[in-house]
């Protein structure tokens, strides 16, 4: 029997190799069919063979010696079965632990990549997967208030100045400049009194 093989299918051919010396009339005992049993065993059945062969003779029946290598080799294959599936998770659980770079995306819920690199949510994620740490500058609309604020600072300056100009030379207070600030826009209106 090979090292691998099953051991379920050996006890069953030799025993079936035994039925038919008995066949062509050869008369076998069963000590001797224990002893067959045992020799063609594979050298990895060496420990159950040394304990089965420390016990008396008149124990040693082809019943039993069968009934400890079918036990055995059930034993050794739950045992490989075992192992292949621990081998297997341990193999799963760094897997994934690899795959995850600590990093989870709050936006689509997947983990290898944050929420700044998600290629569901950003859609120029190439660009932004070659220059990572490069933020994207996108550009602003042109607003139309942009120029009308200009004229209103220019505005507020040249009143500003001319209030100065008012106040040094002492003309009429009929005429006041006052500066209203609205929230965050500051507008300049000139009051006549």
């Amino acid at each position: 029997m090979s090292k691998d093989g099953n051991m379920n299918e050996h006890i069953a051919q030799m025993l079936e190799l035994i039925d038919e010396l008995k066949a062509v009339g050869e008369e076998i005992k069963d000590d001797h069919i224990a002893a067959l049993l045992l020799v063609s065993a594979p050298k990895s059945y060496n420990t159950l063979i040394t304990a089965l062969e420390a016990r008396p003779e008149n124990e040693l029946t082809p019943e039993l010696i069968k009934n400890k290598l079918t036990d055995e080799y059930n034993r050794r294959k739950e045992q490989d079965s075992d192992r292949n599936l621990a081998q297997a998770f341990k193999t799963n659980v760094s897997f994934k632990r690899s795959n995850k770079n600590g990093k989870f995306c709050t936006f689509c819920k997947k983990s290898g990549h944050s929420r700044d690199f998600c290629y569901h949510l950003n859609k120029n994620y190439e660009s932004r997967k070659r220059f990572p740490f490069k933020k994207e500058v996108r550009p602003q609309k042109p607003n139309e208030n942009q120029g009308q604020n200009r004229d209103r600072t220019s505005v507020c300056m040249q009143i500003h100045e001319k209030q100065s100009i008012l106040n040094e030379t002492k003309i009429k207070k009929s005429s006041r400049i006052k500066m209203i600030n609205k929230r965050s826009l500051q507008q300049c209106i000139v009051i006549k009194l």
